[in-house]
């Protein structure tokens, strides 16, 4: 190398390298590591860097996770409150500044899984250059002895786990220890015992181990998260309000709206009732401040609901900003098939909050028996019906089966009780079955507009002689006659999105979510306004006695968590000896009306139609309900594509 220029470009750049080689290293703080070097996901395949202006919250609770003197760290926050991006970039200094044994905990496998692929890697390894090496090759390939669920990296490693694994972390140890998402966290079937004790103990042996939990909370009483936060210093994040300057914590009971005009919804201050739009939340929200409400045990807890919300929304959707999403999801709430389950969700995902049941205690069975009402569908059907289902429950020596009316009065769904009949003999005689049959092809009641309205669809319990049940409903189902089980788990929805088959040739056989759907019976037989949304009438007619009611509300309820980790509400007979027929027929004709999602706007239009129609002479044999007509297969394919 002859040239002066290049020569001396060289000895510079060789001298550079080597001060940087030999330099005396200095470690970074956590915060500032963290907005200098971690990169997170833009738009259009794009970076960000880390920045805390944009949730001004997570900078306390970022540093917090490295101060000493903590023993564990809680976030009980919203849903998308930036908590797990908050530990991801912990993880990424702990990485490339300060080496530890990570060990992270999810509620199953899966999750771990997914968070290695999803978040680890996806979220802050990939776009960050300052972890990319330490990780994989330079190249974007893992390193040889990396797996998606242990990973190496200078000076330590991070081993992820499956709570409902509890014996693989048996032998782990770490210094850094984070568990996400341990409200969702469900029991182990095994001797190994609570598995966040568990967990905490793999960092026992380490001085300076730091533990990590995050969750939105789940049931009062019952909630992982909550138990964890009430050992905190129970910090709030405190706002000042833009025209009285009193600081206050913004809650959603403070939200305020019109059902009408939901855009312009509102937060309001309790102090000097000013109402604030979205755009003054935000900056409000954005310089509020960390306030600790409890004295310091060696937990720092941070409590946070959705009011904080930093994301964008799409201005065209919700013209009102978030308060506006906010105040219809409220509104949703009462419109929703299970209301106490949407309310839950809301209550744990956007407040934070542990939710307190509210229908644990049942309505008394002699209050509905009183309620009755003077209709009587053996003359002619309530004005507002216009689809028919039916239940039945079988049991030895006879069939117990409810009859329901469905329609919309003032614009809410509601339904009508028309028949509740038993079919005496025995499924193993086949006469039995042709009184079932005769009933199902033949029964029919007037409507107001002389029209005669069968039954759509029923559904027939085999859980009891289901050999019978399968060869009567397999000739029926042209008729929308299925046989139906109730599901093994507490977890199922009311109704899945196909049926099953049984037998050859295959009988359907639809799965029902029991518990579900006597949560959400229950829930409507404690309203009291016949307006409202969801509301049972009853006729005031020899078939619905008190017994039908006793038998109708004759099951107790207990919370219980799923194998996924959430609770559902878990039903049970306090004695063998109970019948509730008419509830597990309330069941299925319930699961009927779901299974066939009849269009109520077009159905209401014919009859409406045929109410409006002028008079004409009676002509008895058209009068007169006519035998179910077999569907034919375009007709049976059509209805049933809706499921």
């Amino acid at each position: 190398m002859t040239d002066p220029v290049s020569r001396a470009a060289y000895q510079s750049a060789v001298a550079k390298l080597l001060l940087a080689s030999f330099a005396h290293w200095q470690r970074l703080p956590p915060d500032e590591f963290a907005e200098r070097f971690i990169r997170m996901p833009g738009e259009h395949g794009s970076t960000r860097r880390f920045d805390f202006g944009f949730f001004p919250p997570q900078r306390e609770m970022f540093n917090e996770i490295f101060n000493p003197r903590n023993r564990e760290v809680v976030f009980k926050m919203a849903s998308r409150l930036t908590k797990t991006m908050t530990v991801l970039g912990a993880i990424g200094y702990c990485i490339a500044e300060a080496p530890r044994k990570i060990l992270v905990m999810w509620p199953k496998i899966g999750d771990s899984e997914e968070w290695s692929k999803k978040h680890l890697m996806g979220e802050l390894v990939d776009p960050t250059p300052a972890l990319q090496n330490l990780l994989q090759d330079g190249r974007g390939r893992r390193l040889a002895n990396n797996t998606i669920l242990s990973k190496i990296f200078p000076g330590g490693y991070i081993s992820m786990f499956g709570a409902n694994v509890p014996g693989d972390f048996r032998r782990a140890k770490g210094n850094f220890l984070y568990a996400d998402e341990i409200d969702a966290i469900a029991i182990a079937e095994s001797d190994e015992g609570d598995q966040l004790r568990q967990f905490a103990v793999r960092g026992s042996e380490y001085p300076d181990t730091v533990q990590v939990y995050c969750s939105y909370p789940s049931l009062k009483g019952q909630s992982n998260i909550d138990s964890k936060y009430d050992l905190s210093d129970k910090r709030v994040w405190e706002v000042t309000c833009a025209k009285c300057g009193d600081p206050w914590v913004m809650h959603r009971k403070e939200l305020r709206y019109d059902k009408e005009a939901t855009e312009l919804a509102r937060i309001q201050c309790p102090h000097c009732h000013a109402l604030h739009d979205d755009q003054a939340r935000s900056t409000m929200a954005r310089s509020g401040k960390w306030v600790a409400t409890a004295d310091f045990r060696g937990v720092a807890g941070f409590h946070a609901n959705s009011l904080l919300w930093p994301h964008p929304v799409d201005g065209q959707k919700y013209p009102g900003g978030f308060l506006q999403m906010l105040a219809l999801e409220e509104i949703a709430v009462d419109q929703a098939d299970n209301p106490e389950r949407a309310r839950r969700v809301l209550v744990n995902t956007r407040d934070a909050e542990s939710y307190e049941p509210e229908h644990l205690q049942k309505i008394e069975h002699s209050v509905l028996y009183k309620r009755r009402e003077k209709y009587d569908p053996r003359e002619v059907l309530p004005a507002e019906v216009v689809f028919i289902t039916g239940g039945c429950d079988l049991q030895s020596n006879r069939a117990e089966v409810k009859f329901k009316g469905w329609g919309f009065k003032n614009g809410l769904k509601q339904s009508w009780a028309i028949d509740y009949r038993i079919i005496r003999g025995s499924p193993l005689q086949d006469e039995f079955w042709e009184k079932c049959a005769n009933v199902f092809q033949n029964v029919a009641w007037k409507h107001p507009c002389g029209k005669y309205i069968h039954p759509s669809i029923i559904l027939f319990d085999s859980r009891f002689r289901p050999d019978e049940v399968f060869s009567f409903t397999r000739k029926m189902q042209r008729l929308r006659i299925y046989a139906c089980e109730g599901a093994t788990t507490i977890s199922k929805p009311i109704v899945p999105k196909k049926p099953m088959k049984r037998g050859v040739p295959p009988a359907l056989v639809w799965e029902i979510g029991t518990h579900e759907a006597k949560d959400v019976i229950y829930q409507q037989l404690e309203l009291s306004d016949p307006d409202a949304q969801g509301f049972c009438h009853f006729p005031e007619t020899s078939s619905f006695t008190e017994g039908y009611f006793r038998g109708l509300t004759i099951e107790e309820s207990v919370m219980q968590r799923g194998r996924d980790g959430n609770f559902y509400r878990f039903f049970f007979k306090k004695s063998s000896d109970d019948r509730n027929e008419p509830l597990d027929a309330e069941v299925y004709a319930n699961a009927a009306e779901q299974i066939f999602r009849p269009n109520y706007e077009k159905l209401s239009r014919e009859f409406q139609s045929e109410t409006e129609q002028p008079a004409r002479s009676v002509n008895p044999d058209m009068d007169m309900p006519q035998p179910r007509p077999r569907m034919s297969r375009s007709r049976w394919m059509s209805g049933f594509s809706k499921v």
